[in-house]
């Protein structure tokens, strides 16, 4: 019967307890080095939390100052507005003294300034074509029957011969050349004749196009524009002084 050799058996087990004892320290050591990692995780994902927080009530705060900001700056442009509306309403109320001042003043029309109607059609163009097409004496009572239907068709608010261009960037009204009834008028009519209801179109949507009826206007005569309200205040001192100075002169104390 053979010996068993237990030397040998127990050196075998010793090598292998030590070796799980080394494999156990190992991965002791590993989920140490893991739990570490995780911590810092943690500590990184728990600092960021913060930050993120604080950035959020960063972020709130800001926007209550934006809020109440936008606020102020719109109750502003409400004030604003609301002066800009009431100097309007005071300059076209100014204008209208002026206009009915300037009315009483003007005894000719070869002055420097005057009233005109914007959106009236000049009647002259028509005059001219009718007289040239007839030699008979109704030619007056022809022109002033096609001027006056011409006048019914700028004052209609269903006539809308505009077109929109985009014009340094920005859309606007213009005359649409393509309109049938302008198309006629330009084929039947003179060119002038075209121009006077194109212009009188024109100047209406300028200046009265929800009424779409001529408006009376302080003009430049000399310049052929818009004349302002400080030309025309001083316009009316200045003559308000020579009629001063022709009445002492008339009248000498």
């Amino acid at each position: 019967m053979a010996r068993c050799n237990y030397p040998k058996m127990f050196e075998d087990q010793k090598r292998l307890i030590q070796s799980l004892e080394e494999e156990i320290k190992h991965k002791n050591k590993m989920i140490m080095e893991m739990e570490q990692k995780l911590e810092q995780k943690d500590n990184l994902l728990e600092a960021a939390l913060k930050q993120m927080q604080e950035n959020s009530m960063q972020l709130k705060g800001k926007l209550r100052d934006l809020e109440i900001e936008i606020e102020e700056l719109k109750a502003e442009n409400q004030t604003l507005m609301v002066k800009e509306r009431i100097c309007n309403d005071e300059l076209q109320a100014a204008r209208k003294e002026a206009i009915k001042e300037l009315q009483t003043m003007l005894t000719h029309h070869r002055t420097l300034f005057g009233i005109r109607k914007m959106g009236e059609i000049n009647r002259k163009p028509f005059e001219e074509t009718c007289l040239k097409k007839s030699c008979e004496k109704d030619w007056r009572e022809e022109s002033a029957k096609l001027c006056s239907l011409w006048e019914e068709n700028v004052k209609n608010p269903h006539w809308h011969p505009f077109k929109r261009i985009k014009i340094n960037g920005s859309l606007q009204e213009a005359i649409d050349e393509e309109d049938a009834k302008l198309k006629q008028l330009r084929n039947e009519g003179s060119e002038k004749v075209y121009e006077a209801v194109v212009n009188a179109l024109l100047e209406l949507n300028e200046y009265n196009p929800s009424g779409r009826f001529p408006v009376l206007e302080l003009w430049n005569n000399k310049e052929k524009r818009k004349a302002s309200l400080k030309e025309i205040v001083e316009y009316i001192i200045k003559q308000l002084k020579v009629i001063k100075t022709k009445s002492k002169r008339a009248f000498p104390v």
